[in-house]
């Protein structure tokens, strides 16, 4: 089985975006592009050279994959082993929208990625190195696929960017292999994937009153964010409804919710499965939408939270035809990568027992 090790320049703050130039990836406004020009010398090139000095193969995403296919190709290898070393290599790309790779023995990854690297892991072959592709990174990370990281840490902190340690990120332990630092400070440090986190505590065995006080407190606060957290999250779907704007309603949702919705089918289960209805639906109203929430409760939990509510929906459809009618709504939220997102929605209507089976759409609370 290979190595699969990823490379990356960053911060002190974490951020890896951008380091060769500002026009590498300027993307959510970046501006400090070419951070590491200010700070590289012979000793980070030496690092880089005896780093990949070795046979390896390439696996990128697709931003990087067309910075490096457009850089690299061009760059004469005579006397620069690390050009040679990057045109020679196999170049796996992970991209769902790129169809030709134009760059020599490049190779589109099909399917899903994790599933994919781990099958490139188990071949034999040279070690798998991973230069930029932050968004790649954050899966590679989430499965730990990752083996070695080698880094080079720069004395600056950004504020903003993108980060290498991002959404993707899981509890894991690493052991330092080794470390050195550059004539500039830049600290290079070779880290390989370790088992788990240990923890421990240095708490008395019995804690004080002061103490479980504390504990009460915090326990009450972080109950209070969360719910506030998902205030916002209901917050901001009832303004993306109101507005019509199916990427703000979709924002809200985990992408593996299940829906049990007024219209059919029985069920949606994935949010791109979902926001064709919401596009549908939204295509049937003239103007903006009525949306008002009331009885909303919710319980919320560490990682977990419920809500439920009677939601009024109001408005004028495309056939003229006047609506306001009151539906119930019960709402599962998860938090995912710090974030609440609706994981399970249930809408729906009572109906009338008396053989008709007709809904009760001219019911109020």
């Amino acid at each position: 089985m290979r190595k699969l090790v990823v490379l990356s320049f960053i911060t002190l703050d974490g951020v890896m975006q951008a380091p060769g130039g500002p026009e590498e990836d300027p993307t959510g406004g970046f501006t400090h592009g070419g951070w590491v020009a200010g700070y590289f010398d012979d000793f980070l090139g030496n690092v880089m050279d005896r780093q990949m000095n070795k046979p390896f193969d390439l696996l990128l995403g697709r931003r990087t994959y067309e910075i490096f296919a457009a850089h690299w190709p061009y760059v004469k290898t005579d006397g620069d082993p690390i050009a040679a070393g990057i045109n020679n290599a196999k170049k796996y790309v992970a991209s769902k929208t790129l169809i030709n790779l134009d760059w020599s023995n490049s190779e589109l990854i099909k399917g899903d990625v994790a599933i994919e690297v781990r099958k490139l892991k188990e071949q034999e072959g040279p070690e798998i190195q991973v230069h930029g592709s932050g968004g790649l990174i954050q899966t590679l990370l989430k499965h730990d696929l990752v083996d070695e990281l080698r880094l080079k840490i720069f004395p600056i902190t950004l504020g903003r960017g993108k980060r290498l340690f991002a959404e993707g990120t899981i509890p894991a332990g690493f052991k330092l292999l080794e470390s050195e630092n550059s004539p500039n400070g830049v600290i290079v440090a070779n880290y390989a994937r370790a088992g788990e986190v240990r923890t421990g505590s240095f708490a008395l065995e019995i804690p004080t009153e002061a103490e479980l006080a504390r504990r009460k407190r915090l326990a009450e606060d972080s109950k209070a964010s969360n719910k506030a957290q998902i205030m916002e999250v209901i917050d901001n779907w009832v303004k993306a409804v109101r507005a019509k704007d199916v990427n703000g309603v979709m924002s809200n949702y985990a992408p593996d919710i299940l829906l049990f919705d007024l219209a059919p089918p029985l069920s949606y289960r994935g949010a791109d499965a979902y926001r064709k209805n919401w596009e549908e639906w939204f295509a049937s109203w003239q103007g903006p939408i009525g949306y008002e929430i009331r009885d909303l409760s919710i319980t919320v939990g560490d990682d977990v939270a419920f809500s439920h509510s009677l939601n009024r929906i109001t408005g004028t459809r495309t056939n003229a035809e006047k609506t306001d009618v009151w539906v119930r709504a019960t709402a599962c939220f998860r938090k995912i990568d710090d974030k609440w997102l609706i994981a399970h929605e249930h809408v729906s209507v009572p109906f009338y027992m008396d053989g008709s089976d007709k809904a009760a759409l001219d019911l109020n609370p």
